[in-house]
């Protein structure tokens, strides 16, 4: 997962991700169990590469700078 943005409410993971979409991102947000947290994502996929890819390349946008990769086994 290409992580861009972490919340405690899922209100609020709802809001960022729709204000991303309002701007042509892709985005959804999934529950972090072990940290009770809610996190909104731009990219899933199985290919690290790919992910490491896309982080680098949003990273470069002052919004979305602090994007981080998510590995869920």
């Amino acid at each position: 997962y290409v992580i861009v943005g972490v919340f405690k409410s899922i209100e609020n993971a709802t809001h960022f991700s729709n204000g991303l979409r309002t701007l042509n991102f892709n985005t959804n947000h999934g529950y972090l169990t072990e940290k009770q947290l809610w996190c909104v994502y731009i990219l899933k996929t199985e290919d690290v590469k790919e992910a490491r890819d896309e982080q680098a390349r949003i990273s470069r946008l002052f919004l979305l700078r602090d994007a981080w990769l998510l590995t869920v086994n």
